[in-house]
């Protein structure tokens, strides 16, 4: 269960995220967060009690934790020396 200031701090994180890594869509990204901003940032990330994230702010929490492993497993590989092009 995430206290009500994690859900604020993940989302204003969630949206500086989307600046950073998809630049060229960020103006739509953020048009289409900004309608449905309410529904989104108290979303669990599965409507099965039993999965993990089912709860509010499951939904935003999930994807963070994804995009910090997906940033973890490229510098990993870059630093291993793989071409990253």
């Amino acid at each position: 269960m995430l206290q009500a200031e994690k859900i604020k701090s993940n989302w204003e994180q969630f949206r500086k995220e989307i600046d950073l890594f998809f630049p060229t869509r960020a103006a739509q990204l953020h048009k289409m967060y900004d309608e449905l901003e309410d529904r989104i940032v108290m979303m669990p990330a599965s409507s099965i009690a039993h999965f993990h994230n089912a709860f509010a702010g499951g939904y935003v929490d999930h994807v963070l934790r994804v995009m910090e492993c997906a940033k973890t497993l490229y510098a990993t590989w870059q630093s291993s020396g793989a071409d990253m092009s």
